[in-house]
């Protein structure tokens, strides 16, 4: 009789544990891919790139001569977190760092823009992210919004000649 109960009562738990292990999909990369000038992708990093012959008080010093020289004010500039970051709505800047084309009205459309430039030691050399995102849409004096605001993606611009000027 206990032995039927016994049976009766893990029956029903008999499907509850499942395990799942990780599964192999098709061809990956292994290692990080390499780029000219000393530079490459960190893997696991997202698109950290890897600057194998700079200091990261170097570098944090050049990002922040880079934001300067292209404009861009400043919002946070920390050397010990190593992180230098930007924030603003001019319309220069912003059609030059940002791809709005999600967006199809282009009159009196203000957009903003936000860039983070972050730089940390890697041993021997310095890992450094960059980050341009934004939004654009259009908003009466009113204060009401006649576009919704939509996320603007970066042009790649502001990257790329970041990560030029930092192989110098």
């Amino acid at each position: 009789m206990r032995k039927i109960l016994l049976v009766i009562i893990s029956l029903p738990l008999t499907g509850c544990l499942s395990v799942y292990g990780p599964t192999k999909t098709g061809n990956q990369p292994a290692e990080a891919s390499s780029v000219s000038g000393g530079a490459q992708t960190v893997p696991g990093q997202g698109d950290a790139t890897l600057i194998g012959n700079r200091k990261p008080e170097e570098i944090h010093s050049a990002i922040g001569l880079f934001f300067q020289k292209k404009g861009l004010k400043t919002e946070i500039n920390n050397p010990a977190v190593g992180m230098v970051a930007a924030v603003g709505s001019d319309e220069t800047l912003a059609s030059l760092y940002l791809d709005c084309s999600t967006i199809e009205q282009t009159q009196n459309v203000t957009e903003r823009y936000r860039i983070v430039a972050q730089s940390w030691s890697a041993g021997e050399g310095t890992h450094i992210a960059v980050q341009v995102s934004g939004v654009a849409g259009l908003i009466t004096p009113d204060g009401n919004d006649k576009i919704k605001p939509a996320e603007c993606s970066s042009s790649g611009l502001f990257e790329k000649d970041l990560l030029e000027a930092l192989r110098k």
